[in-house]
């Protein structure tokens, strides 16, 4: 058993550490690569390894004025960058009308490389003290928006030449 769990952790070191980064144009095409939250955090994270992979990445965001200013920010670092902004507020009740506004945003992607559903919200008050607004606000982003965006682009990863990634 010792022997089993020793060579598991070390498969995960090689994996997670040691490895070298697997070449994402030959695995998953050059198509578009959508990232959801593209502004701060963990999307920006994911957008800058994209675009340092050469990549195309569709940044989506809630607010214009910081997505241009990533987009500045990233095509200082990488002037041959590909992007795009769409401007989309996740925190909405998913119904029909919406589903079809975020579909005709992202009518013009047909194939799809990746998507990255990486929009979110944390509330700092216990669950107990938040009020109705708060919780279905969280539900909106975190859940429904992610679930929403993932039946949206599965036919558009499924056309892309190679795999496609949620």
């Amino acid at each position: 058993y010792c022997a089993y769990r020793l060579a598991q952790d070390f498969r995960g070191m090689y994996r997670y550490a040691l490895r070298p980064a697997r070449n994402l144009k030959e695995r998953y095409g050059t198509n578009w690569c959508v990232v959801t939250g593209a502004t701060g955090g963990i999307g920006k994270g994911y957008v800058f390894e994209l675009v340092n992979r050469g990549m195309k990445v569709v940044l989506v965001g809630r607010d214009q004025e910081k997505l241009d200013a990533t987009v500045k920010e990233i095509t200082e670092k990488y002037p041959e960058a590909e992007l795009k902004t769409i401007v989309f507020n996740f925190n909405r009740q998913y119904t029909e009308e919406v589903r079809k506004e975020l579909a005709e945003k992202f009518s013009d992607i047909e194939k799809c490389s990746i998507l990255i559903n990486n929009v979110g919200s944390v509330n700092a008050k216990k669950f107990g003290e938040m009020d109705d607004e708060n919780i279905h606000s969280m539900l909106n982003v975190n859940i429904t928006a992610n679930t929403v965006m993932a039946k949206l682009f599965i036919p558009k990863l499924l056309a892309n030449e190679k795999r496609g990634g949620i």
